[in-house]
């Protein structure tokens, strides 16, 4: 993974942001959020388990995943294609903890920059 701050985190971000502002104003009651959200892609390039593929990592994968899972560790979504070659329950493994480790990053950044606009 790069050194750079994946983009979808600050989806989430903007989302809390309006929530925030709509129940400033009184237009919702409560916060509809019940924890954080976040994903990343994972996938085989070259025999090499790789986190937050690039475009052209992603485009000749030999296997693609894409992970989504809540601030509590549970797994939303798992997607996942054998683009070129079948991977065994070993890779499978290895790639759910790298984006689980990926995922943490996210969310630790999404964590940290809510706290500049609501500290406790």
């Amino acid at each position: 993974m790069g050194a750079h701050v994946p983009l979808p985190f600050l989806e989430p971000i903007a989302t809390q942001l309006a929530i925030h502002h709509l129940l400033h104003e009184g237009k919702l009651k409560t916060n509809p959020f019940t924890g954080s959200v976040a994903a990343v892609s994972v996938g085989i390039c070259d025999g090499q388990e790789l986190l937050d593929l690039n475009y052209t990592e992603d485009s000749t994968a030999e296997v693609d995943l894409n992970v989504v899972m809540s601030g509590k560790g549970h797994f939303i979504e798992i997607q996942g294609t054998a683009g070129k070659t079948p991977f065994s329950n070993d890779q499978l493994s290895t790639l759910l903890d790298l984006a689980r480790i990926g995922i943490e990053k996210i969310q630790n950044y999404q964590e940290q920059f809510l706290k500049t606009y609501f500290p406790t």
